[in-house]
């Protein structure tokens, strides 16, 4: 609304491998996850649908949202909700909805896939990345980043996957 009653900030987005819907997760302000037509003609930039995001009314932020690059169909998606410290699991395609969340540790932020089942989310105010897997939806453990004796506070949020040499690299 004009009068910033109903301000929605756009976060993170990604699209289907279709090109046929955008993805849209808030990053401030944003009760839910909005699925936006890219069809050519009348259709094109409206929104299909809002997918409500966990049961608080506290508006979401979200910092990362992916599409799943091993779903065939290409309409599998997950996103990270610091808020609510969750990775959300999302289908843009015909079921169009939130099939899955899994909780985590302190401000969930950037997530990598490593094959078919795992990926890394790192977990940026609990000094550690998130081992998950995508089959079960359960998280299997974490890896912390500090050291023994190291200070606390090295905050991984960044990541980045080398499949090649299987390196992953995070920024501190």
């Amino acid at each position: 609304a004009e009068d910033g009653s109903n301000v929605y900030y756009v976060g993170p987005i990604a699209v289907t491998a279709d090109g046929q819907t955008l993805v849209v997760a808030p990053s401030d302000k944003g009760n839910g996850i909005k699925l936006v037509s890219l069809a050519a003609g009348a259709q094109y930039g409206k929104t299909l649908k809002t997918l409500q995001v966990g049961s608080k009314v506290s508006p979401k932020t979200f910092f990362d949202l992916q599409r799943d690059p091993f779903d065939p169909a290409g309409t599998t998606f997950y996103a990270t909700n610091i808020g609510d410290a969750e990775l959300v699991e999302i289908h843009a395609g015909a079921t169009q909805k939130i099939s899955r969340t899994l909780s985590l540790a302190k401000n969930p932020a950037q997530m990598v896939f490593l094959d078919a089942t795992s990926m890394l989310v790192s977990e940026s105010d609990h000094d550690a990345i998130a081992v998950v897997d995508r089959a079960t939806m359960t998280r299997e453990h974490d890896v912390a980043i500090e050291s023994g004796d190291a200070p606390r506070g090295v905050s991984p949020s960044g990541l980045a996957y080398d499949a090649t040499t299987q390196r992953l690299y995070a920024t501190l």
